[in-house]
């Protein structure tokens, strides 16, 4: 399955996983990120986003894959296509303020995360990391 078939699978699936297992391979996925083996994180991550298309974690745990193996720029796309098919999710906006700057995108990440500061549904420790990348130049212009 490519990251296109994954970012645009929003449909309601039957799971036959339960709450555990999903949560216990996401933070396999995770352990395989800081173990430096983002294709295989990428592949649990993927096959979350099947089993919970309509959930923003498989995506931003994807997304985080994907940048950790120096692709921003599909990290990017991924999670431009989730906020579009399912707005409005903060995490998903976060991480994709920090994809587009990794991708040379810095103008729309710069927008992006001054979005996420100003927003009510934003959670301090997103509004922190949004305030740190903005704070570090990182969405700078290119």
């Amino acid at each position: 399955m490519t990251d296109a078939t994954c970012k645009t699978n929003t449909n309601t699936t039957t799971s036959v996983l339960s709450r555990d297992d999903v949560q216990l391979l996401t933070e396999i996925g995770f352990v395989g990120i800081g173990r430096k083996d983002p294709a295989r994180a990428a592949t649990l991550f993927r096959a979350l986003c099947v089993l919970r298309p309509q959930s923003p974690f498989p995506y931003t745990g994807l997304a985080i894959a994907l940048m950790s193996g120096g692709r921003p720029g599909e990290a990017a796309a991924l999670l431009q296509a989730f906020d579009t098919a399912m707005p409005g999710d903060v995490a998903v906006q976060t991480y994709l303020g920090l994809a587009l700057s990794l991708s040379g995108h810095g103008g729309k990440a710069n927008t992006v995360l001054k979005n996420v500061v100003r927003s009510s549904k934003a959670t301090e420790p997103e509004k922190g990391l949004a305030r740190a990348l903005l704070a570090q130049g990182i969405c700078a212009v290119h």
